[in-house]
């Protein structure tokens, strides 16, 4: 160990990020928790950076920017939709009643960029959930709408690692449901602490988003029926996203994919998702040549 007096090797067995967390978090004995991925690098400033930011500013929890990358040596895409500064404000705190339509929306629900304060996770006895993926969102989520307060460190102090094919992200058709396990189970917990109704447009929002995102990436096999077949048959009724109408919506194409779902067929998906990737496909064919040719 770099530091034997001050860190510890826990070794179980694989039971998934979401366990091991857990372990971690009863382990741990500092005033901050900080969770990161051992696929991804970090800035050497980004446990500094959002420690002071919490001490400075008595912050429960405290988020920094994020950039995702496919090679070491670059190039560096910034993952703004990590850290939405159009949804946010311009001081350095605030608190989810100030922004209850997008807490959800201005940031994803990944513990890595965060940093949460030791006593605060224990007194409100958040739990990450022990799926083999989406794992972290329902632990993420309710830490943000039970702290007093929250701070920004508008540094990008964590690199993404955006190309590693065995990740759970990218192997998500072996644990197809556990998008949708975490949805409800943070819908039923937003309900149980009576603040479901304040953040009720970022849930919708961020739930209609959240289902495109992963429905599109999922490969056409098994896992996309099912999960086409399970949200078409209960599961958009029971997130309640077709209760409100296209103006509530400012993630439309997220609201016009379930929408399409609730209308269509599988089969019917099935070509629609093909035809767009064909059509894609000739842009970017198009565009080649566009470039070749006047370059």
């Amino acid at each position: 160990h770099l530091y034997p007096d001050k860190t510890k090797l826990i070794r179980s067995q694989n039971q998934g990020a979401g366990s091991a967390r857990n372990k971690g978090m009863d382990a741990a004995q500092g005033k901050y928790l900080l969770f990161l991925d051992a696929d991804d690098y970090f800035d050497e400033k980004l446990a500094e950076r959002l420690y002071l930011s919490c001490e400075q500013n008595q912050s429960q929890l405290s988020v920094c920017k994020a950039r995702g990358f496919f090679s070491e040596d670059g190039p560096f895409e910034d993952l703004w939709y990590a850290f939405r500064e159009d949804f946010m404000p311009q001081t350095d705190t605030f608190n989810y009643k100030e922004y209850a339509d997008y807490i959800f929306t201005m940031f994803l629900g990944w513990a890595w960029d965060k940093m949460f304060l030791h006593s605060f996770v224990v007194e409100q006895k958040l739990r990450f959930q022990e799926l083999r993926s989406s794992n972290d969102l329902y632990f993420v989520f309710m830490a943000l709408v039970s702290a007093d307060k929250i701070s920004l460190v508008r540094e990008s102090l964590v690199n993404y690692r955006m190309s590693n094919a065995n990740s759970l992200h990218n192997t998500r058709e072996k644990s197809w449901d556990c998008f949708y396990i975490a949805n409800t189970a943070l819908k039923k917990a937003l309900v149980e602490k009576g603040v479901y109704e304040t953040v009720k447009k970022a849930y919708l929002n961020w739930s209609a988003d959240y289902i495109y995102s992963q429905l599109r990436s999922l490969p056409a096999a098994p896992a996309l029926e099912k999960s086409y077949a399970l949200l078409k048959q209960s599961g958009l009724k029971e997130i309640g996203i077709l209760e409100e109408n296209k103006e509530y919506y400012y993630f439309k194409d997220g609201y016009r994919f379930c929408q399409f779902i609730s209308k269509h067929t599988y089969q019917e998906y099935v070509i629609y998702r093909s035809v767009r990737s064909s059509m894609a496909k000739v842009r970017r064919a198009f565009r080649k040549l566009l470039n070749k040719q006047y370059e």
